[in-house]
């Protein structure tokens, strides 16, 4: 498995939705996360693709995450991949490497990992910007995930492997907002 490479990667919010997170177990840490998660990924120029299951009854994905005018969509499978409109956005990016954060950890990120990596893509998965209504179901998805060679990382490694080199000309703007 290689590092995540600048040119060849993409980033995927997974259904961080207004009306899922009352019942996520740590949600205000898991928000608080993924805004900064995103903030560095699009700092970096990193394509941001945002997914949301069954808006019309479930919400749209949390404003607090200020992720300004990134294009959403809609879908009803729980695999991203199994979203036609989402399988050909993602397929435009011509990126093979992905990097996954959202809900629920053993459902919907746990296939689209799954999918994903069936169809040959690396995939990554941000931890601390994963969840589920239980820890246990979080657990349980992370032992799924590691047991299907799917790499278990984390936001300062993310933006670090991107970077590469203290010479990285973003590398003041990611040493900011992680501090």
């Amino acid at each position: 498995m290689k590092m995540i490479q600048e040119d060849d990667v993409i980033f995927i919010l997974v259904d961080y939705q207004e009306k899922l997170i009352p019942a996520i177990s740590n949600a205000e840490k898991i928000t608080s996360n993924i805004k900064i998660l995103s903030e560095g990924l699009k700092i970096l120029n990193i394509p941001i693709i945002v997914s949301e299951q069954y808006p019309q009854g479930l919400g749209s994905t949390v404003k607090d995450l200020n992720l300004g005018d990134i294009k959403s969509f809609s879908k009803t499978s729980f695999s991203v991949f199994d979203e036609p409109s989402l399988k050909s956005e993602i397929n435009q990016t011509d990126r093979q490497q992905v990097i996954l954060a959202g809900i629920e950890s053993h459902i919907c990120v746990l296939q689209t990992a799954l999918q994903m990596k069936k169809h040959g893509f690396e995939v990554f998965i941000a931890e601390e910007c994963i969840g589920s209504r239980t820890d246990e179901n979080k657990t349980n998805a992370l032992e799924r995930l590691k047991a299907n060679n799917i790499s278990i990382t984390n936001i300062e490694s993310i933006f670090f492997e991107i970077m590469q080199d203290a010479k990285h000309p973003k590398f003041k703007d990611i040493s900011k907002l992680i501090r």
